[in-house]
């Protein structure tokens, strides 16, 4: 993951349920790599970031 990849938020459930999806997930773009892997995430639609663990969002678009 690098700064300006476009990911989704992954609900808990699907760690334990592959084969679960869910529609009503939250899309966002990685603004800041911190040196641990987290990542912070501005979020679409909303005002805010979030610091995020790495396997909590899943990448839809590789920046290039």
């Amino acid at each position: 993951m690098k700064i300006g990849d476009l990911v989704k938020d992954v609900s808990p459930w699907t760690k334990h349920n592959p084969w679960m999806t869910f529609p009503d997930n939250d899309v966002g773009i990685i603004v800041e790599v911190t040196i641990k892997g987290n990542v912070i995430v501005l979020w679409a639609g909303k005002d805010n970031t979030t610091l995020c663990h790495s396997g909590t969002v899943e990448v839809i678009n590789e920046s290039r």
